[in-house]
């Protein structure tokens, strides 16, 4: 596994911000009342929407075990939950996971210049044109990021909004397959094993769906991150001054 997640765990936005809610985290842990500075509040909350990417690509890794490893039980069979439902669930929440992580990231930038707009209207246009991110060039990861998630959208979108499936050809074919096999009215005979060897090259040509937006991606928050420090560094100073 590319463990993604613990590497943006260990970026440096992250252990900076972190410095900065030691005494905030330690009353929240032990549930203690307690009034946040300015700075304690601006840090937590970087802190949680860092959390949420975190959280995103850890899914992205698990959509991919999850998918690798369908075990068939009787739980199963009686709700007809076949291997090719299995792989379309899992598939579709990688891919809502995929856009969900640019939505964050237009939040966290959003947050760390403090511009304001509230979580819901944190469109690209909102974001990625405002003065102060395209003068400091966050612009650009931003859209770069955009580019590497929009094959994503609309598929996303559709079965988010339309109930629109994101099923591969062969993979309706072995549902029904499957079904027909399971209630005996399948009039040709098809081999165990070889229906697991189609599954097994289904998800070889998934997998490679996936290896080509997953790096770039994983790439492109962390450029972002990089170019947040500085702008979170700047603020950092000027709330420092406020009781």
């Amino acid at each position: 596994m590319n463990d993604y997640s613990s590497r943006i765990l260990n970026h440096e936005f992250s252990n900076e911000t972190l410095k900065d809610v030691p005494t905030y985290m330690m009353k929240v842990l032990k549930g203690e009342s307690y009034s946040p500075s300015e700075l304690e509040k601006y840090a937590w909350s970087l802190i949680k929407q860092k959390q949420r990417i975190q959280y995103c690509f850890k899914a992205l890794e698990h959509a991919k075990v999850y998918m690798k490893h369908f075990r068939t039980n009787k739980w199963y069979r009686e709700a007809e939950i076949v291997q090719s439902n299995y792989i379309n669930y899992h598939y579709a929440k990688y891919a809502i996971t995929v856009v969900t992580i640019m939505d964050v990231c237009l939040i966290l930038t959003n947050d760390t210049f403090r511009l304001g707009n509230p979580e819901r209207l944190c469109y690209p246009e909102n974001i990625i044109k405002n003065s102060w991110v395209t003068s400091s060039k966050v612009d650009k990861s931003l859209n770069k990021l955009s580019k590497i998630v929009e094959p994503w959208r609309e598929p996303r979108n559709l079965f988010i909004h339309r109930g629109e499936q994101l099923w591969r050809e062969k993979l309706t074919a072995l549902e029904e397959l499957e079904l027909m096999r399971n209630k005996g009215t399948l009039d040709i005979k098809v081999p165990l094993h070889r229906v697991k060897s189609l599954y097994k090259s289904e998800l070889s040509e998934i997998f490679k769906e996936f290896d080509k937006v997953e790096t770039p991606l994983f790439n492109a928050v962390i450029e972002l991150l990089s170019k947040l420090l500085p702008v979170y560094i700047s603020w950092r100073k000027k709330l420092q001054t406020l009781p």
